[in-house]
């Protein structure tokens, strides 16, 4: 059920070494961090946040993306987790202030599933001056699916002012 990217096997921060496995990534095709696109769904859109925050000019699509990781986990089947990351003493990231602060910084698309309020928590009224929100009828695990239309359009316009500017 994963560690939604808090930690590693041994209790370290995961963070880190896949910023560093993406910034390699990204020089060996001669790419900067304005070509890059994070994507994710559920826990991938709280992990894509959190690897997204040391890139300055990437793009970030978030599906299904809980608001308060440590509600989530602490009131489902991850609560298990919990127990863990209270042992090795790693705190919870503050999911909606990360929310807020890549919408801040850089193009933020948050797709979230109306009525979800496990992921929600009432912060579908969020705004920041680069955060576009989407209300989507799928359920939290269909959202990303549901709305692969326009997320492939989003992500194809990003290359289109990208090339635009070169």
């Amino acid at each position: 059920m994963g560690s939604y990217f808090l930690s590693d096997n041994y209790g370290g921060d995961p963070v880190p070494t896949a910023v560093q496995v993406i910034k390699r990534s990204l020089a060996k095709y001669g790419l900067s961090d304005h070509s890059a696109t994070f994507i994710g769904s559920s826990k991938g859109a709280n992990i894509a946040a959190l690897v997204s925050q040391p890139f300055d000019r990437n793009q970030l699509i978030l599906c299904a993306y809980s608001t308060d990781v440590e509600y989530r986990v602490r009131n489902t089947d991850y609560s298990h987790l919990a127990v863990a990351l209270d042992r090795f003493k790693i705190p919870f990231p503050e999911a909606l202030e990360i929310l807020k602060s890549e919408g801040y910084r850089k193009e933020t698309h948050w797709f979230y599933s109306i009525g979800d309020d496990l992921a929600n928590r009432g912060q579908e009224h969020t705004t920041a001056p680069q955060l576009t929100t989407y209300a989507c009828t799928e359920s939290h695990s269909d959202v990303i699916l549901g709305q692969w239309s326009t997320i492939r359009d989003l992500i194809s316009l990003r290359i289109e002012q990208n090339e635009q500017e070169a």
